[in-house]
């Protein structure tokens, strides 16, 4: 019974992680060209330093995102057989095991909304949701 919960809990965090890496780059990028404007105030980066380093970091391409859908399948995948094995599974559970699970990733799904809206990711955080 607790492997069940295991394997679904696994499967979602994997899930998780791989939509947060989704935007690491672009993220790193932004936070990047933050800091460059800081930088540049303060006459630690000239303009044609920050262009540079800018142009140098951007994102770049299909590799990165092929990377990562690959791995969103693989995560789907495992979401999806997690699930089929708790149907498979259902009527062996109890009642109260059913109740909390449900109970558990309702909560769960809330509360990573919340973290997600706290740190700026409107879309991820009504996704959760």
């Amino acid at each position: 019974m607790i492997e069940i919960f295991v394997i679904f809990v696994l499967a979602i965090a994997a899930i998780l992680g791989l939509s947060l890496t989704l935007g690491w780059s672009r993220l790193h990028y932004r936070t990047l060209s933050r800091d460059m404007v800081n930088w540049q105030k303060q006459g630690w980066v000239s303009a044609q330093g920050a262009h540079a380093i800018l142009d140098d970091k951007r994102p770049s391409g299909l590799g990165g995102r092929l990377v990562f859908l690959v791995g969103l399948l693989g995560a789907l995948l495992l979401l999806f057989a997690a699930i089929s094995f708790v149907a498979a599974n259902w009527d062996d559970m109890s009642r109260l095991a059913r109740l909390t699970l449900l109970l558990a990733l309702l909560w769960f799904s809330f509360l990573a909304g919340w973290r997600l809206l706290v740190h700026q990711h409107p879309v991820m955080a009504e996704i959760a949701w």
